[in-house]
């Protein structure tokens, strides 16, 4: 399993991440991203970890994963967070 997560050296980049997560096609970018990296790797899955997002982040998140969960529902890949 690969890792995706928002924090680097013990922060947490909540707002930087919220900010990716606004906009339509800023999710897709990223979830394009990930898909393109698991592709080249044997990895079963990605997990993901993402912290400090506040509330209103609920709903482009979960965009966001089932974007992921559309292209890795096709290539038998697992999400979890």
């Amino acid at each position: 399993m690969l890792s995706l997560s928002n924090g680097y050296l013990g922060k947490w980049y909540g707002s930087e991440l919220s900010n990716s997560l606004s906009k339509q096609e800023d999710r897709q970018c990223l979830a394009t991203t990930v898909e393109n990296l698991l592709a080249k790797t044997a990895a079963a899955g990605i997990n993901i970890d993402f912290e400090s997002l506040s509330v209103s982040d609920k709903d482009p998140f979960l965009e966001f994963l089932n974007l992921l969960a559309t292209s890795f529902a096709r290539q038998r890949k697992i999400i979890s967070c």
